[in-house]
């Protein structure tokens, strides 16, 4: 009993590292593919003639149908800026939902763009979007 128990724990063990080896090559090969597109992307944006071609409207971010019914804001906000969305459902000061993103900056100003308002009736009766913006030192 002891020799099968070794013979199938060298089985597994030997199942175990042909499955690591395998994702290990899976892992360099996504590696050079993300390396690949980096580099194309990096070209293409700094050719000069792909300049005007760089720029998102906000026609083209409201026509996208993944944004339908739904409403959306940019920010604009320095490196390091921390953001974070508290679960609406963990507010218990409140009955009813409540969204919120919290903002924190020690750099710069924090610029937030409401770019489209959705309001619907049917979804919920009071629709309630707070932002609270902070600028302060982290603690």
């Amino acid at each position: 009993m002891l020799l099968h128990d070794q013979r199938v724990i060298s089985f597994q063990t030997c199942t175990v590292q042909a499955e690591v080896e395998s994702l290990n090559m899976e892992e360099h090969r996504l590696d050079e593919q993300i390396r690949e597109m980096e580099e194309k992307l990096r070209g293409f944006s700094e050719d000069e003639n792909n300049q005007k071609w760089l720029v998102v409207t906000e026609e083209d971010i409201k026509s996208l149908p993944c944004f339908q019914n739904e409403t959306l804001i940019a920010l604009k906000a320095p490196h390091g800026t921390t953001l974070e969305v508290p679960d609406p459902d963990e507010a218990i000061d409140y009955p009813q939902r409540r969204y919120r993103i919290v903002l924190w900056s020690t750099m710069e100003p924090i610029n937030v763009y409401l770019v489209k308002y959705y309001f619907s009736v049917r979804k919920c009766i009071h629709y309630y979007l707070q932002l609270f913006i902070k600028v302060y030192p982290r603690p």
